[in-house]
């Protein structure tokens, strides 16, 4: 498959288990270079090396996203390593599934907190692209009702009509901005995997 994506510079988060790992792996093999962050150092740095056997220049950083001033840190520093910046992927979630006041509080840090000031940090970058990309990947639950109430889909909902705000307001400055909402996807260790072995 050839996207056209050569050459071009990317920035994933929450990249190295399930979808974030499969968009930075996709990205790897379209030929960008890729910078991905999670919380765990090992888990990046593997992902990295896996990231690296494509033939693309790969880094990684291990970065809690709850920590805005740390992710805006990162961002600069990882784009400076690609030596510029394309795409941003904002991937990472707390899964936050409760109603409780801690599962809203993360819900909204990381899902909500920690997307809008990762493309804050991003933006400056992006606009320097002869063609920037601002993805946030979202969740089916944004628009469907599964199950009993829960604070993820409300928290992630929440993105839509920001997404929307960018994607008109950066046009002109030639950035792209989408919402991604996959649904149900299964790999060891995911929500799925977790279930099927209650």
């Amino acid at each position: 498959m050839d996207l056209g994506l050569q050459g071009k510079r990317a920035i994933v988060t929450g990249a190295t288990r399930g979808i974030g790992r499969a968009i930075a792996s996709l990205l790897a093999a379209e030929g960008c270079d890729v910078a991905i962050c999670a919380r765990h150092k090992e888990a990046v740095d593997q992902t990295a090396a896996a990231l690296a056997r494509s033939g693309v220049k790969a880094t990684g950083g291990a970065v809690d996203i709850a920590d805005l001033a740390a992710l805006r840190r990162w961002i600069g520093e990882a784009a400076e390593t690609l030596g510029g910046l394309d795409i941003f992927v904002a991937n990472v979630s707390a899964l936050a599934q409760g109603m409780d006041e801690d599962s809203w509080r993360k819900g909204f840090e990381i899902d909500v907190m920690g997307t809008v000031f990762g493309i804050e940090a991003a933006l400056p970058l992006l606009e320097k692209s002869s063609a920037g990309s601002i993805v946030v990947v979202g969740s089916t639950a944004m628009a469907e009702v599964y199950g009993p109430t829960r604070s993820y889909a409300a928290v992630k909902a929440t993105l839509i009509p920001y997404v929307k705000g960018l994607a008109r307001n950066l046009a002109a400055k030639n950035v792209r901005a989408n919402v991604v909402s996959p649904g149900n996807v299964y790999f060891q260790g995911g929500v799925w995997n977790l279930v099927e072995q209650r």
